[in-house]
């Protein structure tokens, strides 16, 4: 066996693709009905909405800090959006062929919002010092208090066929068909590939990640890398919040409400340390589709959906533990 063979065999990527591809042959044996082209289709539309985050949480990770008010930001943004389309009748251009343009200018609106609440998190953090699970916890607290303030607890709707459809629609395959979804995931990825692998800033991610007393003496702004992993990523969850809200055909207040434990998830397994400095793309995408193959194998298994969480998380402490115990005897040798 070659040396570049060795190498591949040890990576974190090859444990859980050996461990996806374990997944769907023998859940495909045990139950026909979970190889198929719909299940499939049903994976990717459902995992692509959590993925499309937790891409953008990896620069966060990557950078050495950590976000747990992802959920409740998407779910803010879902209402704040929604319930401004329908305030302003999508600006005026509700029920004409420009409605789309309305759309995305109350998508923009709260996205500016999202930044809000990115700066938020990150001057807790970097400037007043505080734990990144305590600063985003505290916002997760203000922004579901938010919504409901916003809501007072009822649902947004109707909202625009426009949104609807286009969250809704799709590239046939066979009897189903791939989300749309599944591509926008698809290009955050390929763009957070690029930045992370070819650009400055994406260099710069990894070494205030790795060592940020060392990334500030080589001349890396430290403090403007994490401020804008923060903001970055709570525009884009503003955006996600939106479109799942447009899925659902309504702003619901509890979407996304305990989506951040399962982002978080799927980005450890997929291998994005929370030590911070490492985690590539391959990875993640890896990760997220192996976290929801698993739960999808368990209602196709038939086992008490309640136990979905558990399973979750004995996969998710086997993987991080197997990696670990790889990664010290790197260290070691």
């Amino acid at each position: 066996m070659t040396q570049n063979m060795k190498k591949l065999l040890r990576r974190h990527e090859t444990l859980i693709f050996f461990l996806l591809v374990f997944i769907w042959c023998s859940l495909s044996i045990i139950n026909r009905n979970y190889g198929t082209v719909n299940n499939l289709c049903a994976i990717l539309k459902t995992m692509s909405f959590y993925g499309i985050i937790a891409v953008f949480l990896s620069f966060v990770i990557i950078g050495g800090d950590s976000d747990i008010s992802t959920g409740a930001s998407a779910g803010f943004s879902a209402v704040f959006g929604t319930a401004l389309m329908l305030e302003t009748n999508c600006m005026g251009m509700l029920g004409t062929p420009n409605e789309w343009i309305g759309i995305v200018l109350c998508i923009l609106i709260s996205m500016a919002g999202g930044l809000l609440i990115g700066a938020g998190n990150a001057l807790m953090v970097v400037k007043m010092k505080m734990p990144p699970f305590i600063a985003t916890c505290a916002m997760q607290y203000i922004l579901n208090g938010l919504k409901m303030v916003i809501t007072h607890g009822a649902y947004v709707y109707p909202l625009p066929n426009s949104l609807i459809g286009f969250v809704r629609q799709g590239v046939p395959l066979g009897t189903a068909k791939v989300s749309v979804i599944f591509f926008l995931f698809l290009l955050a990825l390929a763009a957070a590939y690029i930045v992370l692998t070819f650009t400055t800033a994406g260099r710069s991610v990894y070494a205030t990640g790795s060592n940020r007393i060392m990334a500030s003496l080589s001349g890396i702004n430290t403090d403007l890398v994490r401020f804008r992993n923060y903001m970055v990523l709570h525009a884009v969850v503003a955006v996600v919040g939106i479109l799942n809200a447009g899925y659902i055909k309504q702003g619901a207040p509890s979407i996304a409400q305990e989506w951040h434990l399962t982002i978080m998830a799927a980005c450890a397994i997929g291998g994005i340390k929370f030590s911070g400095g490492a985690g590539n793309m391959i990875g993640l995408l890896i990760g997220t589709f192996t976290l929801f193959s698993i739960n999808s194998a368990i209602a196709y298994i038939g086992i008490n959906t309640f136990l979905q969480d558990v399973f979750v998380g004995v996969v998710l402490v086997v993987v991080v533990v197997s990696d670990s115990i790889r990664s010290n005897r790197k260290v070691k040798a």
